[in-house]
């Protein structure tokens, strides 16, 4: 493994060497090192110095420099001096460059971290991957006003930026002799880097268990089961699965994932009684965390067909994992710099960064983004119709090349909702490149006049005067849960309302004058619910604007593979030409689109297996709703709020239970093999002796040490007592005292010589640093022999355990941190137990005098913290959302080692009663009838999250019905921690009843089919491995039982001798 040095040219032939001669056999090449500079002093302006030199002798701009990595001791003094030297030196710079440190990874190493933070630097540049800053939340003062500078508070790829050829990194260090230096680093040339065909799919594993019969599956099964208590690393046992069980023929294959040995052993037991259901007929099964398996594979019977999303479908965060999951999609970026002229010359652009709209999707600021934040974000976005085009666009070509060109998933069919048929026709390589259609995009005025913006083609169909709609909107999109027959009947009593899209047989998308929609979704009794679409499309006043959509989007045509590709233009496979290609999608713009028809045209001709390759998951539940029952397999890559890894893992999980070829390769790469033991090892010699390499080097390295000499500085030595705490020199304890260590007292024969003036610093400065280690590490000893005493300890073999009365103190709940919010955790409680009027305003008085009402629970069951959105109003029951947080506290009751209960991560969603009850529904109960949860359904798509962490709730009411004098409300809401989702509520469905209604309950009503397969289950009985006599507890007993001490409470022989210790009872 090499960081190798690139000399320039002004150095003497000597030492040139051709850089691909450094490269020998199986070395790696990670970057090259282009300069190193020094400065004196640690004061912003020798950083400051140290930095303009490095990067005017790379010849590289401050601009060039994606990512820099700061020496961040900790030390305030030093860090202030870093960072204001640093924005100095970075100045000109927009946002380009991200900042971190790896001691925030692994902490301060000390003398090491100069090399820590170098390997850091070229590991980035060689992944092309910029790394989170984690826990990160904002700077310190120096850098609140920064421009220059982000901090990635999530991993993200790392792009190439408009006018910039080849990434550059930069190392920042301030060292103990009073110096500081800049290190400029460039990614490796394309010659000599090596290619990354790994898929880094995170802590998941996929496991593979096929067989012609059921009986070999569960037989699959066992034998896993048994290999994961041999010890084996789950990776491993992976790839030995993946290794017998690729390109075989046998009939079934059931697919785990899982992380750990823990997570997968409950994969396991589930897909025991899964497979078994699967086999009677009752469909496939499927786990939250992708696990799959079907007794009734669909390749065999069916196509697979490709499926594209509209063009709003692009979001903020969206996709950031996926250069991880397969990095040869950087090499799109290559592609599409070769393919056309410069960029910097249009306002189109040929940079992938550019077309993906990455400064969108992965923000670039200096502190965390709230939630409110990236809401505005977002909404920023969807304003911007060319952005989301491009970015909607780009990412499903993405996605695309991920499936087809990592994993080898080859379609039968393509079609795509709307302008999906455009992601289409880039994604699979039939027009030449996005950049051509953005040069003529971004110069038109069909998305910036209109169709967007003052939209004057709606203007000039609908002949308004230049006044009228100034001040409010023109245009609005609104989805309806109803037949297409139904809405189209009351659509053509308004002239300004179009049925612009058919998502299935049952829901709709109307768009036009928002009055007017509104009025036809009151007359046919639904709520309201917009749309986040900002151009008009699929209607009438767009017909004017064809012959400019037929010009943006002619391009091309390169490749006509072997691939049925369908149109909406007449719902049949369309010819692949550019003038046919441009005049379907010009001529689709101006109509009504059915994608339900497309979806059943596609499943006759024979697509069962759908795959959405775009981003977000609507089109594969349209399919799902179209195709109800029929055998069919949907699934998708990207969902909102779910890791892009897991979600392909997921979908290769089901293609592969349904026998649809794909290649695994870059899953499972070769295992090194491991070489026996042997007495006698091979060592390879050869290169340039180390001596020579550094005595040809030494001027140029120590050019810098020189300038320092010449400014008149003076080395000086230390005591490790006069060390500052947390200083670049390091954190010793002032207890330990080391020698003066000056360069002319050390002896140095005990090392081989290195000539010239740079074995002269060598010898001094390591045995400097020796001296000073072994005196400390010899104090360090002392200092831990005199804290404990090691002498006469002996361990009992007697188990002994006490408890006291409380196991926790009796303490008030915490009261959780302030944070911008509308409601805070002092409103909640008011809500619970007090006044209604108090927190929501005079209008809702009325309640606080009804005997009973909607409200939270008291402490300690009031488990939200604060209310940071809410988007309802009293008296309107149509779609309201509110946003939640919840702080778990640390030590608290309800936690065990620190981790919550699932049904406190249910239960902390809660706010859904606050939302109905803001909406106003006491008014209408008036204390009579009281709310109950009917059904829902749970999926719980992570592990529980801990104290500390804030538990973040998107609560959603979506429809209300109304069955005699009971109102129900359907609602959904899904839970976060930071930007990923841990808990997903679906299906929720709640109602208000009275005394009488509740006494009249008769519980889960069973069907006749549910009643017949408990008779006939057969009914398994687990024999107690221990039994306890006692049949009465006391409190003090049932305390042990919190404590981890089963024998305190049952007897001696439920002693564990300390094993698995977590299994207990929350602390109460």
């Amino acid at each position: 493994e090499i960081i190798k040095e690139e000399e320039k040219e002004e150095e003497s032939e000597d030492f040139q060497e051709d850089e691909g001669a450094e490269k020998k056999d199986d070395e790696q090449i990670f970057a090259t090192v282009d300069s190193i500079a020094f400065s004196t002093g640690l004061t912003p302006e020798s950083v400051e110095n140290a930095a303009n030199q490095a990067l005017t002798e790379a010849n590289v701009s401050a601009g060039e420099i994606g990512m820099l990595e700061v020496f961040g001791s900790g030390n305030t003094v030093e860090d202030s001096a870093e960072m204001s030297g640093l924005a100095q030196a970075y100045a000109k710079v927009d946002a380009g460059c991200a900042l971190g440190s790896i001691k925030s990874n692994v902490g301060h190493t000390f003398a090491a971290s100069g090399m820590a933070s170098l390997i850091k630097a070229a590991l980035c540049l060689h992944h092309r991957f910029i790394p989170g800053v984690p826990e990160w939340k904002s700077p310190k003062t120096e850098l609140q006003s920064a421009k220059q500078f982000y901090f990635p508070v999530e991993s993200r790829p790392w792009l190439i930026q408009t006018g910039i050829k080849q990434r550059h990194a930069a190392v920042s260090s301030l060292g103990i002799d009073n110096i500081c230096s800049h290190l400029i680093l460039s990614e490796a040339s394309p010659e000599l880097r090596q290619t990354i065909k790994v898929a880094e799919s995170g802590d998941l594993n996929l496991f593979l268990v096929t067989g012609q019969e059921k009986s070999a599956i569960s037989k699959g099964l066992l034998e896993l089961e048994k290999d994961l208590l041999s010890g084996k690393e789950p990776a491993s046992l992976a790839y030995q699965y993946y290794v017998r069980s690729n390109n075989n023929e046998e009939k079934f294959a059931a697919v785990l994932i899982g992380s750990s040995r823990d997570e997968l052993q409950k994969e396991i037991d589930a897909a025991k009684s899964g497979i078994e259901t699967s086999f009677t007929g009752s469909g496939d099964w499927n786990s939250p965390r992708g696990s799959y398996f079907t007794a009734s594979p669909l390749s065999r019977e069916g196509k697979v067909a490709f499926t594209y999303p509209g063009g709003f479908s692009a979001y903020v965060d969206c996709g950031r994992s996926l250069f991880q999951m397969f990095p040869g999609l950087h090499e799109l970026d290559e592609q599409y710099l070769n393919q056309t002229g410069p960029a910097d010359k249009r306002r189109g652009s040929n940079y992938l960064g550019e077309l993906l709209q990455e400064r969108r999707l992965y923000p670039r600021t200096l502190e965390r983004l709230t939630d409110a934040e990236v809401t505005e974000l977002q909404k920023d976005f969807i304003h911007t119709p060319i952005a989301m085009f491009e970015s909607g666009v780009s990412s499903a070509v993405l996605n695309t090349h991920v499936m087809r060109k990592g994993f080898g998933l080859e379609p039968d069919i393509a079609f795509g909702y709307s302008m999906g048929e455009i992601s289409m026709l880039y994604g699979l390589g039939v027009w030449e490149s996005m950049s051509n259609m953005s040069d003529i995009l971004n110069r038109s005025k069909l998305f910036e006049e209109r169709l967007a913006g003052p939209m004057n083609a709606v203007r000039e169909a609908w002949d308004l005067g230049p006044d009228e709609f100034r001040q409010k909107p023109l245009w609005g999109c609104y989805s309806l849960q109803l037949s297409p027959q139904i809405v189209q009947q009351e659509v053509e009593n308004e002239a300004h309302v179009y049925l612009i899209l058919i998502n299935t047989p049952e829901e709709v998308v109307i768009a036009g004058e928002p009055t007017a929609c509104e009025r036809v979704i009151q007359q046919l009794g639904r709520p309201v619910h917009p749309i986040p679409v900002t151009d008009v499309v699929h209607c009438e006043p767009v017909k004017t604007e064809y012959e400019e959509i037929k010009r943006v989007h002619t391009d091309k045509v390169v490749e006509c593979p072997d691939i049925d590709f369908y149109s909406a233009i007449d719902y049949e496979v369309s010819k692949l030409d550019s003038k046919t290609l441009a005049h379907n999608v010009a001529t689709i713009y101006g109509k009504t689109v059915d994608y339900s028809r497309l979806i059943e045209k596609v499943y006759a001709d024979g697509a069962r297996i759908f795959v959405d390759l775009g981003p977000r998951t609507t089109c594969s539940k349209w399919i799902s709703k179209t195709l109800d029952k029929r055998p069919h397999l949907s699934i998708s890559v990207n969902r909102k709020g779910t890791d892009n890894r897991e979600m392909i893992l997921q979908a290769l999980s089901s293609l592969i239970s349904h026998r649809v070829p794909v290649k695994l390769e870059a899953l499972f790469p070769s295992q090194p093999v491991q070489a026996e033991k042997q007495l006698m090892q091979t060592i390879k010699l050869g290169g340039t002796p180390v001596q020579q390499v550094f005595e040809k080097g030494a001027d140029k390295l120590f050019k810098g040490t020189k300038a320092l000499r010449h400014q008149g500085t003076e080395f000086q030595s230390f005591k490790v007592s006069e060390f500052q705490s947390g200083s670049a020199s390091g954190r010793a304890s002032t207890n330990l005292v080391a020698p003066d260590y000056a360069p002319g007292n050390v002896s140095v024969s005990s090392f081989s010589p290195f000539p010239g003036e740079y074995g002269s610093h060598r010898n001094l400065a390591h045995s400097a640093f020796l001296n000073v280690r072994q005196h400390g590490m010899r104090q360090l000893a002392e200092l831990i022999s005199s804290n404990t005493n090691t002498k006469g300890i002996s361990v009992s073999n007697t188990f002994q355990h006490t408890v006291s009365q409380k196991t926790t103190p009796e303490t008030q709940q915490p009261v959780p941190q302030t944070k911008p919010c509308i409601f805070d955790y002092h409103d909640l409680l008011e809500l619970a137990g007090g006044s209604i009027a108090n927190v929501f305003g005079a209008e809702y008085a009325e309640i606080d005098s009804y005997r009973r009402c909607v409200r939270l629970p008291m402490e300690p069951y009031l488990l939200v913290s604060r209310v940071t959105q809410l988007d309802a109003k009293l008296g309107e029951f149509k779609p309201s959302t509110i946003t939640t947080e919840y702080d778990i506290p640390e030590n608290a009751w309800y936690t065990t080692d620190g981790q919550i209960p699932w049904a406190v991560a249910v239960e902390s969603g809660q706010c859904d009663l606050m939302l109905i009850s803001y909406l106003g529904i006491d008014f209408d109960c008036k204390g009579e009838q009281v709310y109950r949860l009917l059904d829902c359904t749970l999926t719980y798509l992570d592990d529980m999250p801990l104290e500390g962490q804030t538990l973040r709730y998107e609560i959603s009411i979506n429809s209300f019905a109304k069955h005699d004098q009971n109102l129900l409300f359907f609602f959904n809401y899904e839970c976060f921690v930071g930007n990923k989702m841990v808990l997903r509520m679906d299906n929720g469905c709640a109602g208000f009843f009275s005394d009488e209604d509740l006494s009249q309950g008769k519980g889960v009503i069973h069907t006749a089919q549910e009643l017949e397969l408990k008779e006939k289950a057969d009914k398994i009985k687990f024999p107690p491995l221990l039994h306890c006599t006692k049949t009465t507890f006391t409190r003090q007993e049932l305390l042990e039982i919190s404590a981890g001490n089963p024998a305190g409470c049952f007897g001696p022989e439920y002693n564990q001798q300390g094993k698995n210790p977590s299994l207990k009872n929350a602390s109460a």
